[in-house]
């Protein structure tokens, strides 16, 4: 038995384990820095087109005095009045933001909320990593 034959098909198994591994690991990586990018850009394009409601989802995280609160209503007019809820909220209001139903449909799409919707009234829910990019966002002057 020739040991040299054995040696080398014992360092080519090594190696390709070695590179299949090593290559799932760097694709992997690869595409977590795709989907990140993908994420910054979709945040910063959604932010320049919502400029005015980024900007009030941006200071009612910061002044948020439970610091967790999470759930957004969206209400037709100020004045109407939310039935009592178990946890603190955000009203907007429809009469304040154009199209605040339609842009909440779009931050939905892009996964920064979910609707939680289970009464009449529109109820979303503000993504931790939406709520990080929010606190870390420097608006436009």
């Amino acid at each position: 038995m020739d040991w040299s034959h054995v040696i080398t098909y014992l360092a080519g198994i090594v190696t390709g384990i070695a590179g299949q591994f090593f290559g799932a690991r760097f694709t992997d990586t690869r595409r977590e820095q795709e989907e990140a990018a993908r994420h910054r850009r979709t945040f910063s394009k959604l932010a320049a087109e919502m400029l005015s409601l980024f900007r009030g989802l941006k200071c009612d995280v910061e002044t948020d005095g439970e610091a967790y609160t999470r759930d957004v209503f969206l209400l037709p007019v100020r004045g109407v009045v939310m039935g009592p809820t178990d946890q603190s909220y955000f009203p907007y209001y429809e009469s304040e933001h154009s199209e605040l139903r339609a842009k909440f449909d779009m931050l939905a799409s892009a996964g920064f909320v979910a609707d939680v919707t289970r009464t009449n009234t529109p109820k979303y829910r503000l993504s931790e990593d939406f709520v990080h990019r929010l606190r870390g966002w420097r608006p436009p002057e």
